[in-house]
């Protein structure tokens, strides 16, 4: 796969989250802690609301469970972003 099919979940400063995928378990993954905003035939666009998040820890989702997955599901670009000495998961986003 190239960069451009790669597939994998980013996550932005301002609580946007994009999944490239083109099967449903990243979708319904996402749909546990974020409000799934689209989904597209390759994409899930979503938003990592406070609501969303308070309801998954009422189900017994805590948030190390919900970092760790967006860090281990992390698109190429994310990972980059890493490399380059920022975080797969924004400070503010992961502060929150």
């Amino acid at each position: 796969l190239g960069q451009r099919d790669a597939q994998g979940i980013i996550v932005e400063s301002n609580f946007k989250v994009y999944a490239y995928t083109t099967g449903p378990l990243h979708a319904a993954l996402l749909g546990l802690f974020c409000r799934v905003v689209a989904r597209l035939p390759n994409m899930v666009v979503a938003h990592l609301a406070a609501e969303t998040a308070l309801q998954a820890m009422k189900r017994g989702i805590n948030i190390e469970s919900m970092i760790r997955y967006l860090e281990s599901a992390a698109h190429p670009k994310a990972l980059k972003r890493k490399r380059d000495g920022g975080a797969v998961v924004p400070s503010n986003v992961r502060n929150q």
